[in-house]
């Protein structure tokens, strides 16, 4: 009996887990003029093949300006351009 009480407990422990991990996987960008696979990468710290797997991307020379892309990990927020072309992270 004491056996099954540490696995409730822990079941009960894990429950929370599986909606916060779910839910902050993945950060979204959506792709400004001049921007590049490259240097995206380097703004959320990934390699560009992870992006480009991630994304189904064959040709990582290959985005376009208003294309939604997906980056591995979680963000305090949503990495945006404004007119200077400087970044908010």
């Amino acid at each position: 009996m004491k056996s099954f009480k540490i696995y409730v407990f822990l079941a009960a422990a894990a429950f929370p887990l599986l909606f916060v991990s779910g839910a902050s996987a993945f950060s979204r960008h959506v792709v400004s003029p001049g921007e590049t696979l490259s240097y995206l990468s380097q703004v959320y710290m990934v390699t560009v093949d992870e992006v480009a797997d991630l994304n189904n991307i064959s040709n990582p020379d290959l985005i376009f300006p208003g294309q939604e892309l997906l980056f591995p990990g979680p963000k305090d927020a949503v990495v945006t351009a404004d007119g200077g072309g400087t970044y908010t992270v």
